[in-house]
């Protein structure tokens, strides 16, 4: 686990940081809306120049709301001929930190690995 803080967690949120702090419990109730979704041809040209057989790529954005405050999920993706969506490498783009049970930081690429993985699990 990485710690941001070794003097206690860091509250819930707001955060001067700009992240907004939950945990994955609360990630999981939240309810996320479509906020953008576009193909994206240069995308799709990069991943086909790094070896990926992507038909087509694009961006997406979901947004949701945790108290009074947004929070916004964003990930490239791409299909391949099978028409399977796929998350393109480089994971996601947040303003969620996710804490843990006693509301510290789980850290940067934690917080990207489990939210990337979570996207992979919703329909989308």
């Amino acid at each position: 686990m990485y710690l941001v803080s070794n003097s206690g967690p860091i509250e819930a949120f707001p955060h001067q940081d700009g992240y907004q702090r939950l945990t994955f419990q609360d990630l999981q109730l939240l309810k996320f809306k479509d906020l953008m979704a576009f193909e994206d041809p240069t995308l799709c040209s990069q991943l086909n120049a790094e070896g990926i057989a992507a038909s087509i790529a694009g961006f997406c954005e979901k947004l949701a709301l945790h108290g009074d405050a947004q929070v916004s999920i964003g990930w490239a993706w791409f299909c391949i001929k099978d028409c399977n969506k796929w998350l393109a490498p480089g994971g996601v783009s947040s303003n969620i930190m996710l804490v843990d049970a006693s509301g510290y930081d789980l850290g940067v690429k934690p917080t990207s690995d489990v939210l990337s993985d979570w996207i992979s699990s919703q329909a989308w």
